[in-house]
């Protein structure tokens, strides 16, 4: 790339190179017409006084001894060569050839200097003298006899002596013209030294701003010019420090989303280097060291699988969807799709995954879900179509035997209807399609149930107690009254089912930290810890309860469970296998 200040430079040079040129030629070409002019001038005054020293009769009758004698007698006064020429160009007399020889002097109407003599009454012409060999200045005048041309005067002088005048001029204009360059070239190089000072003062302060964040307005300038060239970067330094801001906001706010994604993204080149990942891929995939961007992904994701598909993917070029299960007992769902920058070529390979484990504990749940259903179902449609059976047998002519079949039907259809019931009520729960909820006082509800439950507790023989402290205003909860309704009924039902013969059961109602507490304690059979995370889910059942006591359903825990967290509360259990459980429900107060 080409300097400024080189091509400046040459152009100055040039510049001034070609004003000089034609400045010379100028100076040169009048110089030395004004010497000629000045030696014509000089001539014409001499060849003045000479001609009164000629005899024209002599020159009439062609006399060259007395010719002669006039030519030498004017050499003498004038110190320059003379020659008389007659009108019909021949050389009469000369002061430098004898009168013997001038017959071999060839005719000279024809030369330069005669003709411009006859033209304009005096003739100038420099050229070679084809007698003594020598370069010499021809000046002539035309001789006249009333008014009539009768011959010719002629002086000749050497040439080299005008040369030398003009190889003086030339040096000087030279000398000038060198002069002249040398001052022209200093002054360029000066000014540009100072104006690159100048442009230094604008460029070291954004040099020191390569590096730097944010940018820093130029300091002002002395010279107007500068001045108006720093005002411009200031306002175009500004522009794009808002469109970095701008920029950086705004792909801070990408990476955010980015990063919010709960599928985890990572995008490669074909070398495998990563070449952006959100954190989700991270945290999927455990990486306790994150992504290593100086390295291939097979050094870093540890998960063999993933390894083996994307190098498939990355010999065939064709998408991988797959779900396995991780380390532990989570699972993961990965796709590998071409990454592309532009439509017309991948330039890498793209890698999402999801977190699966909770839907596959879902798909699991829903699959327990069906076989249990299934169980529950079959195992009194069974005992409907065994005793319907038997009843359509020889056996039915037995009255006593008909009537206990068709009371163990009427069990099972009620068995099958509490079912079908409390699915109805947990399908309808999970999808809030229950009475509104509002704010409401709880205790007469719990009050209504209470009693409610203790005929139901008298008539099986079991104790029940109701212990409620004293308020000193209203509780209010965020509720229905049907859906507080249904989680008691359960609790305390569950409690009356699954305890001892004549056992307790104990429902106790107060406020703990501006909460209000419901608690349920049996002296039930109880349950493990291993059982106890599982009392919740659907059909479930500790398997001595499952075998001793039939008439429950196993989805009131589930649906005690999902009332609690529909209604915003939380649920706690304590149990011992033998020594009963204890339920405890609380509410926020509002």
């Amino acid at each position: 790339m080409s300097k400024i200040s080189s091509r400046t430079l040459l152009f100055t040079i040039l510049t001034t190179v070609f004003t000089l040129i034609v400045i010379d030629l100028y100076t040169w070409n009048h110089t030395r017409t004004f010497l000629l002019n000045g030696i014509r001038q000089d001539l014409h005054e001499k060849a003045a006084l000479s001609l009164g020293l000629i005899d024209d009769k002599a020159l009439e009758n062609r006399d060259r001894v007395r010719l002669k004698q006039f030519t030498d007698e004017i050499k003498n006064l004038t110190g320059m060569r003379t020659t008389l020429i007659g009108k019909q160009g021949e050389v009469l007399a000369d002061s430098e050839i004898p009168i013997d020889e001038l017959n071999n002097v060839e005719n000279h109407l024809n030369r330069k200097e005669l003709q411009q003599a006859l033209r304009t009454g005096s003739g100038l012409a420099i050229r070679n003298s084809a007698t003594i060999g020598q370069e010499l200045l021809y000046y002539a005048e035309p001789i006249r006899e009333n008014g009539r041309v009768i011959g010719f005067i002629r002086f000749a002088l050497l040439y080299p002596e005008f040369r030398n005048r003009m190889a003086y001029v030339t040096g000087l204009i030279a000398r000038i013209n060198l002069f002249l360059i040398v001052v022209v070239i200093g002054a360029v190089l000066l000014y540009w030294n100072w104006l690159t000072r100048q442009m230094e003062n604008l460029r070291t302060p954004l040099i020191g701003q390569k590096e730097a964040p944010d940018y820093q307005m130029l300091p002002d300038q002395k010279y107007e010019e500068m001045d108006r060239i720093k005002a411009d970067i200031n306002a175009i330094g500004e522009k794009l420090q808002i469109a970095r801001e701008e920029l950086v906001s705004d792909q801070q706010l990408l990476l955010n989303i980015f990063d919010s994604l709960d599928e985890g993204v990572a995008a490669f080149d074909f070398d495998g280097l990563p070449l952006l990942n959100n954190r989700s891929f991270i945290d999927i995939l455990k990486l306790k060291d994150g992504a290593d961007h100086t390295r291939p992904f097979y050094d870093w994701v540890h998960f063999p699988p993933l390894i083996q598909d994307i190098e498939s993917y990355l010999e065939k070029r064709e998408p991988i969807k797959r779900r396995l299960k991780y380390y532990g007992d989570s699972f993961i769902e990965y796709k590998i799709l071409p990454l592309k920058f532009n439509p017309r070529e991948d330039s890498g390979f793209l890698v999402t995954l999801r977190d699966v484990t909770q839907l596959q504990q879902l798909e699991t749940i829903r699959q327990d879900f069906v076989a249990n259903v299934s169980h529950e179902f079959k195992t009194p449609l069974t005992s409907i179509r065994g005793y319907a059976e038997t009843l359509l047998s020889e056996m039915a002519e037995d009255r006593e035997l008909r009537k206990k079949f068709l009371e163990k039907i009427v069990s099972r259809t009620e068995h099958l209807e509490n079912l079908v019931t409390d699915l109805l009520q947990l399908s309808r729960i999970e999808k809030n399609e229950i009475t509104t909820i509002d704010r409401i006082n709880p205790i007469p509800d719990i009050q209504e149930v209470a009693e409610e439950f203790m005929h139901i507790s008298r008539s099986r023989k079991m104790k029940f107690d109701f212990e409620i402290m004293d308020f000193e205003k209203d509780i209010f909860i965020r509720a229905s009254a049907n859906l507080l309704h249904t989680l008691l009924s359960n609790l305390i039902m569950n409690a009356l089912q699954y305890n001892h013969p004549e056992g307790s059961v104990w429902l106790r109602i107060k406020v703990e930290h501006e909460y209000l507490r419901i608690e349920v304690q049996d002296t039930g059979v109880g349950f493990t810890k291993e059982q106890r995370e599982r009392i919740f889910e659907r059909f479930y059942r500790v398997e001595a309860a499952r075998s001793s006591y039939v008439q429950g359903t196993g989805l009131g825990l589930s649906i005690v469970r999902h009332i609690v967290e529909l209604l915003e509360g939380k649920i706690e259990v304590e149990s011992e296998p033998g020594k009963g459980s204890l339920f405890r429900v609380e509410f926020p107060i509002i």
